[in-house]
């Protein structure tokens, strides 16, 4: 697998045009290991890929071997079925892997997909419709939580953000949270849904 790693690494600086011949087969030897468990959809996934302008590929590959190396040695359950569409739904926001932290939260959701076959494809949806800052207020709420369990969930977004207008009781991002029945309010505080608990599992550091 050395030659992706070195052909991801060159994504940013070289120009994506000059190796996008290469992406699709670098592409098939990322996901193919992953998807073993699940007859086809290695298929479906790479013919989705197929579809994409070459920046795109470039950020979806990158995105990719990240998942892979979260994956690590670790071995799917032969019961393992990966959802195509939990995949799909990360080549279709291609456009948000250009921030690093939403490439991270999907490449978490990826790996956790791979490895369990757990990601609903409605928590896939939402990732989607989110920003880093959305996601770090719900990173701030969910630490609030009595029974915190994300205190060390998504670094990347802790160490790249200051908080200092999530204490106000209500932003656009609270009623975006809020529109996607991620958080609620109850006796003046905000909390996770069950939705919000089960998207914080999906898209947490993976080695936690």
């Amino acid at each position: 697998m050395d030659e992706i790693k070195k052909i991801v690494e060159l994504l940013p600086s070289e120009g994506i045009n000059r190796i996008a011949e290469t992406l699709c087969d670098t592409f098939e030897k990322i996901v193919s290991p992953l998807t073993a468990t699940t007859a086809g959809a290695g298929v479906f996934i790479q013919s989705k890929f197929e579809a994409l302008n070459a920046h795109q590929q470039g950020l979806a590959a990158k995105c990719l071997y990240e998942a892979k190396e979260k994956v690590g040695a670790k071995t799917p359950n032969k019961r393992t079925v990966v959802k195509p569409q939990v995949v799909y739904e990360a080549l279709d926001n291609t456009e948000q892997m250009t921030d690093e932290s939403m490439r991270s939260l999907w490449s978490n959701l990826l790996a956790r997909e791979f490895l369990e076959g757990g990601v609903h494809p409605e928590i896939a949806k939402l990732l989607a419709k989110m920003t880093s800052q959305d996601a770090l207020l719900l990173l701030h709420i969910a630490n609030k939580e009595p029974r915190n369990r994300y205190i060390l969930v998504l670094k990347v977004l802790s160490s790249q953000f200051s908080i200092p207008d999530f204490e106000r009781e209500r932003t656009f991002n609270h009623i975006h949270l809020k529109k996607l029945e991620l958080i609620v309010r109850t006796e003046q505080l905000w909390h996770l849904t069950t939705t919000g608990h089960e998207f914080m599992r999906c898209v947490r550091d993976f080695d936690q």
